[in-house]
């Protein structure tokens, strides 16, 4: 039986490695677009939420199945 403390503990662990990812990226990507020669301030934002968005929606469903086999 799937309860209470699981999924707050999937979405909790889900939450933060995706603020530290975003965190990550988000110094990452002014960097790449300097170096490749694009102006960072105008490609980070897109990049970094899309970015982000997809990760955050994986790492939910990712550790949902690892942590609450009762949904396979």
């Amino acid at each position: 039986m799937i309860t209470v403390a699981k999924m707050i503990t999937d979405e909790s662990i889900a939450m933060l490695l995706n603020v530290i990812v975003a965190g990550i990226i988000g110094v990452l990507i002014p960097l790449v677009l300097r170096a490749v020669g694009r102006d960072p301030a105008l490609g980070s934002g897109i990049v970094l939420t899309a970015i982000t968005d997809v990760l955050g929606f994986t790492l939910l469903f990712v550790l949902a199945g690892l942590l609450l086999p009762a949904l396979r």
